[in-house]
């Protein structure tokens, strides 16, 4: 980071919450006191196809039968172990892989299923609807700093097209392969163009210092002296998302560079430097650069991107009719609330060009702005494995009848969601259950569901409230749920 960023950064706040609360200059604030929040979608999508997972059995999966909804954003919850990323990353990912005949450089997960092989199950059906399945995880981009943001979007050949086409470096002969820092004559011999030496290290990980020849700029002197509007290429190469997009606007490439740039800022990565080393980002930051790589492409902003997978520029009818399936593990892992903000935009976004959306979540923010939900447990590990409940999200109205608020258990909730779009295992109970408080359920009522506190939770997007005890014993225990449609 240049000296003049840091000079800009400066702590905002250091005190107590609810001194935190009233400060007008911080975002943190502004979402914790309700000046700012994520809006719930004022309307839900609703789906004419789906995937269809039959008895899927890997791991704790308990022969586990769902629907997944196509051209929807869907939402998979639970608990952590229920099973969320055995069912979608090995069962679902992977079989549709093989169905497909797709390849993928995605690196298998130390956790779920390390030899790469698809997830037992019956079958996985319903490939046919859709062109591509695309898993947009937190894996790292590269493990050595010669790739940046600015060469995976596929955007690095214009830059070198355009300092090539300066007089100075015409005068020299210097062509676009001279402003390669990895391959041609321009590049620092030293550290052929990394900008680092590497170090091993015999029982550490391997280290990387400056090189002491270019001082990290990876060029040759002679290469640095071209300028493109008093920028030579390590410059260019050290601006930020955000001022590389007025740059480039300025010097009439909007709709070359701009605009794809744009992208990256919309996720919330306008702060990464074009020749920031990707080995340098983290999880989080990874998953969107693959994002914002994937919409590109679908919009037709990098044409020099490699064509892999959703890559490829200007799709076809047919291909914007089918869409894509894009799979996301937990992506607001480390992100700030404005940030989750900016995501879900952009998952909304590419929702309506036709694609499809599945994202493993536990942040309430983006459950409560999915179409459609399929949550897990009821608990985890042996617990677990099972849909707890499949939901259209809709506006309901809920009115709680005497409890207490740690009796929210598994196996003391009975919610009647019959007619809303709720269909799993032991689920299609009454939709008054202990109204007069007498503890007992009805003669004719079904066994009580495998409800997990988290599925409520998620589902309705409402805190546990306090409640008072109501009759004492058995029955302060207990939660009484009646539910309707908001007209």
């Amino acid at each position: 980071m240049k000296r003049e960023q840091w000079e800009r950064l400066k702590t905002l706040f250091n005190g107590a919450l609810d001194q935190l609360l009233f400060r007008s200059k911080s975002l943190t604030a502004d979402y914790l006191s309700g000046r700012k929040t994520i809006p719930v979608p004022k309307k839900r999508r609703r789906s004419s196809s789906s995937i269809k997972i039959t008895g899927a059995r890997e791991h704790n999966l308990r022969n586990v039968d769902v629907d997944v909804p196509l051209g929807v954003f869907t939402c998979v919850t639970g608990v952590s172990g229920s099973g969320k990323s055995t069912l979608i990353h090995d069962v679902l990912y992977r079989n549709l892989l093989v169905a497909k005949g797709q390849t993928t450089d995605h690196q298998p997960s130390q956790s779920y299923g390390s030899a790469g092989e698809a997830g037992a199950c019956k079958s996985v059906s319903g490939a046919h609807r859709f062109n591509e399945v695309v898993m947009v995880d937190q894996s790292p981009l590269a493990r050595t700093p010669r790739s940046t943001p600015i060469l995976y979007l596929g955007l690095y050949d214009r830059v070198r097209e355009l300092f090539a086409a300066q007089p100075e470096a015409m005068s020299q002969g210097l062509t676009a392969s001279a402003f390669s820092f990895n391959s041609g004559s321009g590049r620092c011999e030293r550290c052929s163009g990394t900008g680092f030496e590497k170090i091993e290290m015999q029982f550490l990980s391997d280290l990387y210092v400056r090189c002491a020849e270019c001082e990290g700029k990876r060029f040759q002197p002679h290469v640095l002296k071209i300028k493109l509007h008093d920028k030579s290429i390590h410059d260019v190469l050290e601006l930020t998302v955000h001022e590389a997009i007025q740059f480039f606007a300025r010097i009439g490439e909007r709709k070359t560079l701009s605009d794809s740039l744009d992208v990256l800022d919309e996720v919330g990565l306008g702060y990464l430097r074009l020749g920031q080393p990707l080995n340098t980002l983290s999880g989080g930051e990874s998953q969107r650069l693959k994002l914002v790589r994937h919409l590109s492409g679908m919009e037709g902003h990098a044409p020099s991107c490699p064509k892999n997978g959703a890559d490829s520029a200007a799709p076809s009818r047919t291909s914007e009719a089918r869409g894509n399936l894009f799979i996301f593990d937990e992506p607001t892992t480390g992100l700030h609330f404005d940030d989750v903000a900016m995501l879900l935009q952009v998952f909304q976004r590419l929702v309506e060009r036709g694609n499809s959306l599945i994202v493993v979540e536990h942040n309430l923010e983006v459950i409560k702005s999915a179409d459609w939900i399929v949550d897990l447990g009821p608990e985890a590990g042996d617990d677990g494995g099972e849909v707890v409940g499949v939901l259209r999200q809709q506006r309901i109205e809920i009115m709680v009848i005497g409890a207490r608020a740690d009796a929210l258990v598994a196996d003391a909730v009975c919610i009647d969601f019959v007619g809303m779009g709720l269909v799993g295992p032991r689920m299609r109970m009454r939709a008054r259950q202990r109204e007069q408080g007498d503890g007992g359920a009805p003669p004719d009522h079904p066994p009580r569901p495998a409800i997990s506190a988290s599925s409520v939770l998620y589902t309705l997007r409402l805190p546990v409230p306090t409640m008072p005890p109501s009759g004492g014993g058995a029955n302060a225990t207990t939660y009484s749920l009646m539910c309707r449609q908001r007209s």
